[in-house]
């Protein structure tokens, strides 16, 4: 494995940071991961520094784990680097210092919903496509409905990709949408009862 065709990504995001490294053709090829929580200090939600520095270490430290369990090398390089922080957990006011809540700020207006709710899933989708599917499903799913920055293609042109019959691509992805399903099932109903608590 060239190291130098792969590129990090690491995420700081509001529960957990996740590094993932892609091989040339833009998959996920290994991943670490911490989770976390934020906390509420001095008025504000916020996390230390310490928290973030030793969560990076302890992502870093799993995805180079599973890159030597996956591949049998050293993670000592990577051909490029990019790091997002989306960490969510601000209070926003007026100016009166009255709390808002997401509706005062959005209006009422079914298509904005709409668009947050595609958001929200499709941010839950690529959460869960490295959580719950192998690297051939993955693989797969992302070649047939063109995520990752790859071409949407039929199952026949993901055959003649992977060398492999139409019809065990035809299993696979049906059983990784099924994963999929399960999976934001799963999430709904869990998100259900922490709702209700």
């Amino acid at each position: 494995m060239d190291l130098k065709t792969t590129a990090l990504g690491i995420e700081l995001g509001s529960t957990r940071i996740k590094a993932v490294l892609i091989d040339k053709d833009h998959l996920p090829i290994a991943q670490g991961d911490f989770e976390w929580e934020n906390q509420f200090e001095n008025g504000i939600w916020t996390y230390s520094s310490d928290m973030i520095h030793n969560g990076i270490q302890a992502c870093y430290k799993a995805l180079k784990a599973d890159v030597q369990a996956k591949f049998g090398v050293t993670l000592t390089e990577v051909g490029g680097i990019g790091i997002s922080a989306m960490m969510h957990g601000y209070l926003p006011f007026d100016k009166d210092g009255n709390q808002l809540t997401l509706m005062d700020i959005i209006s009422d207006d079914d298509s904005i919903l709409d668009k947050i709710d595609l958001n929200i899933k499709s941010e839950q989708l690529y959460d869960f496509l490295g959580k719950c599917l192998s690297e051939r499903e993955l693989t797969i799913i992302a070649h047939r409905y063109g995520l990752f920055g790859h071409k949407a293609i039929t199952q026949r042109e993901v055959a003649e990709k992977l060398d492999i019959s139409r019809s065990y691509v035809s299993r696979i992805e049906k059983k990784a949408l099924s994963s999929l399903k399960k999976e934001f099932d799963r999430s709904t109903i869990s998100g259900n009862k922490k709702r209700r608590t």
